[in-house]
This record gives structure tokens, C-alpha cells and sequence, in this order.
């Protein structure tokens, strides 16, 4: 349970403070509207999540389907960590009337939390967030690849030989460098999550002293 409270404290500030998340639900979050009274009655929080991801039924399924760590079912509590969308699956027999009442939308998901190692919980999140924010700029990539590929092919007979060679190379150079700057930017990134993860684990050792 230690472990259970733990890596759900963790993932909830994560979440809480993610530009893709709408609005997290958790009792040991300040935001919580009872959190003085769970600080008063709880010993812990517990590792059960809700929170709303930014979009819709598209955003929530990508999401989920992209969780490696994390298993899709609707059972919960248990020791390993299950994902699952409350609006198609828990409460998908409830009238789509009486799940807005209770303000369970399309993009509401559900976790919870198990006992897996907290850096392998918070990457499978980061990659399922990625998959999101990639889906939409994904789509044109290939309508345009399909739409470039028949002008190409009509342009080829009436050009000389020499020339596509040359435009193959200084395109090619351009693709190295363009490389290069991805790398220097994906190693930018590794290190301000790394920053961000150790600013995180230091709150937690001061909840868990505190405790």
C-alpha cells in the first residue's frame, strides 16, 4: 500500500501540472475540494487518478491505446496499473444524459496506480501524451506524400540526367543538418524532464517525511 500511495502522489502532481490535462482529480492534490478533510482522516491518498485530457473521444482513445505500461481494463485496485475510459466502458450503459450530469465526458479517464517502478509509470505517460500530440500533425504528412508522388513522376522525362543527381545531394545535406538539430533538441528535452522528475521527487520525500 506504501508503494500504491506513493507512485499514485507522484503521478497525480504530474498530471496536475501537464499541458495536456484539463483538470486532474486526486485527494491529496490541493485542488481537491476535500483536501483538508482527506489530510485529516487519511493516513494516505491511495493511487486512484481521474483526470480530463484536452479534446475528446479521439484525444482519450490515442491515449489510451498507446499505454505499454499501463493495461486497458476496468477492474481496479489492484497491484498493477489499469487504465480505462469510464464514458465506453464502466458506465457505457448509462444514458449519455445522466453521464454528463455526473460529468463523466469523453475525455475522462481512470487510473489506477499499481506498484510498478514510478520512472516506468511517468514514461508511459510521456510516450501515450507524445502519440496525442503527434496525431493530428501525423494525417497531412501522408496526404501530402501521396499527392507530391504522381508530379514527380510526370517532371522525370523531360529533365536531363545530370541534374535530379545534384538536387539529390544538397537535399541530402540538408537532411543531415536538420538531423544533427533534432538531436541536439531531443537532448534538451531528455534533460528538463529529468530536472522536472527530480523536482517532483524531492516534494514527495518531504509529503512522505512529513507523514
Amino acid at each position: 500500500m506504501e508503494i500504491h500511495c506513493y507512485n499514485g502522489w507522484i503521478l497525480a502532481h504530474y498530471l496536475e501540472n501537464h499541458p495536456m490535462v484539463e483538470k486532474c482529480v486526486y485527494p491529496g492534490l490541493k485542488s481537491h475540494p476535500q483536501y483538508k478533510l482527506a489530510v485529516r482522516f487519511m493516513r494516505d491518498f491511495g493511487g486512484m487518478i481521474t483526470f480530463y485530457i484536452k479534446g475528446g473521444t479521439d484525444e482519450a482513445r490515442v491515449f489510451l491505446s498507446s499505454l505499454k505500461v499501463f493495461t486497458l481494463a476496468e477492474s481496479l485496485g489492484g497491484v498493477e496499473s489499469l487504465a480505462e475510459s469510464p464514458s465506453i466502458m464502466t458506465h457505457g450503459s448509462v444514458p449519455p444524459e445522466q453521464r454528463k450530469e455526473l460529468n463523466i465526458i469523453d475525455s475522462m479517464i481512470r487510473l489506477s496506480v499499481g506498484i510498478e517502478e514510478v520512472e516506468d509509470l511517468l514514461e508511459d505517460l510521456d510516450r501515450s501524451f507524445e502519440k496525442v500530440r503527434n496525431m493530428k500533425a501525423e494525417i497531412p504528412i501522408t496526404e501530402t506524400k501521396k499527392s507530391k508522388t504522381p508530379t514527380k513522376a510526370a517532371k522525370t522525362p523531360t529533365k536531363p540526367v545530370k541534374t535530379p543527381t545534384k538536387s539529390v545531394k544538397s537535399s541530402s545535406k540538408k537532411i543531415t543538418k536538420t538531423k544533427s538539430s533534432s538531436k541536439k533538441g531531443s537532448k534538451s528535452k531528455s534533460n528538463s524532464k529529468k530536472d522536472a522528475k527530480k523536482v517532483v521527487g524531492k516534494k514527495v520525500k518531504a509529503h512522505v517525511n512529513g507523514h
